[in-house]
């Protein structure tokens, strides 16, 4: 009876740790922060970042690209407004007769 307990014992799988999770970057946190404090810098570490992450094989890819969208979307909205808030007033110079 010993013996077919030892088999058993022999077929049981060893456990399963799981692997370690490498360290986020610094930068890529740090772009998303900024992306909603200072857009600008939200980009400039998002590209740091994201180059940093792909040498090092560090984790914060998300993070990073986040930050990225996040700041471009600022800038985006940002040239929005200004294009439409340009429109307006060369259409009202035009209008008034200050363009000609």
């Amino acid at each position: 009876m010993s013996h077919s307990n030892d088999a058993r014992a022999q077929q049981q799988p060893l456990p399963r740790f799981p692997a370690p999770v490498p360290p986020t970057n610094a930068m890529a946190i740090l772009s998303l922060v900024f992306a909603f404090l200072f857009w600008p810098l939200g980009i400039v570490f998002g590209h740091i970042a994201l180059h940093q992450i792909h040498r090092s094989g560090e984790g914060g890819h998300g993070l990073a690209t986040a930050g990225l969208v996040i700041s471009y979307v600022f800038l985006g909205c940002i040239v929005l407004v200004l294009s439409i808030g340009f429109a307006i007033g060369m259409s009202r110079a035009i209008t008034s007769g200050v363009i000609y």
